[in-house]
């Protein structure tokens, strides 16, 4: 396993979720905004030309200003790689058992994620994950995780056929958002998948989902005490955590370093330090946006950040391409 890795794509701030999806389904970067924008306007001009004259698409019907692809754009780009991407929602009614395919595409209005079979392992390949980076999913959840990611709004997308196999050697420049992980990162103590953690997964899911079916008076009486156990939780915390926040400014000039921080909401901030600005200071500013308690990471390796008396280029960043992840402080 110590020679296995894993490609993986974060989502920038240019909402290219579909580019990112697409290149960890096939393991590496095979798409660019350029490429797949190209078989988009080959697809308009297709639909286009079959209406002979009648009303007319939108000149972006298969991709959108803000960087959306449509499925028809994600289709005719997986086509290119002999795949087949085809509705499963229904294939799910029928009890189809998805341990048996290799990989599948999510999509909410905007959003696009992929997850695949990566030798003998499941992966969630979100752009957007939590903890960033690949997550593994145990065959035993697998099934209640696509059933929850339908709950929530997703059409599901099977891909069937030859998947193109990770090798890091073939792709070895890559973009500030692209990444190989050493599999052993993702799974320290390269443990066997434990099918007790996955079965009660499954478990805590198939009772998110049987919410509905209480009885509507007790169910509502159920959440709204939950709701007040909550409140009062974070109350708690925020009185514990108390800082003195200060808005923190804003420098200009060739001098300063751009720090941009990506939020445990998956949101990116951007900010100008000076050089001889701390740590402590992005910690701070940290704390402004979110009034909680953080901490600074550094991903892949993961590094948190505790010299936080460290100017910003004693800790080795220049005046770009600094990211930084932002995450709450755990008690």
């Amino acid at each position: 396993m110590e020679n296995e890795y894993i490609y993986w794509e974060q989502q920038d701030s240019d909402m290219l979720c579909a580019v990112n999806a697409l290149n960890s389904l096939l393991q590496g970067p095979h798409w660019n905004a350029v490429s797949l924008a190209t078989i988009s306007q080959e697809l308009d001009t297709e639909e286009n030309q079959l209406l002979s004259g009648s009303q007319q698409f939108d000149a972006g019907a298969n991709v959108g200003e803000s960087g959306y692809f449509s499925v028809q754009a994600l289709q005719r780009a997986l086509t290119a790689y002999g795949l087949e991407c085809d509705y499963y929602n229904s294939e799910m009614k029928r009890g189809n058992d998805p341990v048996n395919e290799k990989a599948f595409i999510c999509n909410r209005l905007d959003h696009w994620y992929s997850l695949r079979k990566i030798k003998d392992t499941w992966w969630n390949l979100n752009s957007l994950n939590e903890q960033p980076g690949p997550q593994r999913v145990g065959e035993f959840y697998l099934s209640a995780l696509l059933h929850n990611i339908q709950s929530e709004g997703y059409t599901i997308f099977v891909v069937r056929g030859e998947l193109p196999e990770s090798n890091k050697d073939f792709w070895p420049d890559l973009g500030e958002n692209q990444f190989w992980i050493p599999r052993s990162l993702l799974e320290p103590e390269q443990r066997a998948p434990n099918p007790d953690e996955d079965i009660a997964k499954a478990i805590e899911m198939s009772l998110k989902e049987s919410e509905n079916q209480m009885d509507p008076d007790l169910y509502w009486a159920v959440q709204e005490s939950l709701r007040a156990e909550e409140a009062r939780v974070l109350q708690e915390q925020v009185q514990k955590n108390a800082v003195e926040l200060k808005q923190i400014p804003e420098y200009e000039g060739e001098n300063a370093f751009t720090i941009r921080l990506r939020l445990p909401d998956g949101k990116f901030e951007t900010k100008n330090f000076l050089p001889e600005c701390k740590l402590s200071d992005v910690i701070n500013w940290g704390k402004f946006i979110t009034k909680r308690e953080v901490q600074l990471v550094e991903t892949f390796p993961r590094n948190v950040l505790n010299e936080l008396d460290k100017t910003l280029q004693e800790a080795g960043y220049g005046p770009s391409n600094n990211a930084l992840i932002l995450e709450y402080l755990t008690n």
